[in-house]
């Protein structure tokens, strides 16, 4: 039995250019240098901002995330969020909100 050679794609074919196209990285290409997705930043400026509910959120809580301090409140049913760059920012806000 014999086997059946394939040809080498040239410059012209099809495969060839195929070939020559970058790939994906299996989505780390969406992620910036510092691990934020798509590069994007939130506004750091301790502005407590309505979110949806959508998503649940962590309630009552000051968290870090990618270098990012993020604290979450609830006002009559309200979900409000609010990012700044540091902790102690963070806990300011928080405890003047009448949570701490």
């Amino acid at each position: 039995m014999q086997q059946r050679r394939t040809s080498k794609p040239t410059p012209k074919s099809s495969q060839f250019k195929r070939m020559q196209k970058p790939r994906m990285q299996g989505g780390l290409h969406t992620l910036a240098a510092d691990g934020t997705p798509n590069g994007f930043h939130p506004p750091t400026d301790g502005v407590f901002r309505a979110i949806p509910n959508v998503v649940p959120q962590p309630n009552g809580k000051i968290f870090s995330q990618h270098g990012v301090w993020t604290a979450t409140i609830e006002i009559v049913g309200e979900m409000y969020q609010a990012y700044f760059d540091s902790q102690e920012d963070a806990l300011e806000a928080f405890n003047a909100a009448g949570y701490g």
